[in-house]
């Protein structure tokens, strides 16, 4: 028998906002993304944005480089009901926008969280 672990689920909307955060704190624009990604129509970034899909891996690999920040800063995941961060993120690393303090524990959490539910409860 395997012992049951949390297999991470994303969060499509958390990440599609933390994604815009991001685009954001960089001074992009939406139309700057489609250049760089030399999209004919920005829908597909609206989409990223809004949650409605992802962006391929290696657009997500692009974005991350762009954006100078690690492909997990970009990605959000659901956990028993709760949105958190990829939990293999350092507490010596410097903080992303989408990432704040716990109130508790001083870990770092998803933004939209004010309690850090991997070690706190």
């Amino acid at each position: 028998m395997y012992a049951q672990t949390a297999y991470p689920v994303i969060d499509l909307r958390e990440t599609g906002r933390c994604i815009e955060r991001q685009r954001r704190q960089a001074g992009l624009t939406v139309r700057d993304l489609q250049a760089y990604f030399g999209f004919e129509y920005p829908q597909a970034i609206y989409k990223w944005q809004h949650g409605q899909c992802l962006p391929t891996v290696d657009n997500l690999l692009a974005l991350a480089r762009l954006l100078r920040v690690s492909m997990e800063d970009l990605l959000v995941y659901e956990s028993q009901g709760v949105s958190h961060l990829l939990r293999g993120i350092s507490r010596t690393e410097e903080p992303s926008p989408c990432l704040r303090t716990c109130l508790f524990c001083k870990g770092r959490i998803e933004f939209s969280v004010k309690i850090c539910y991997i070690n706190c409860i």
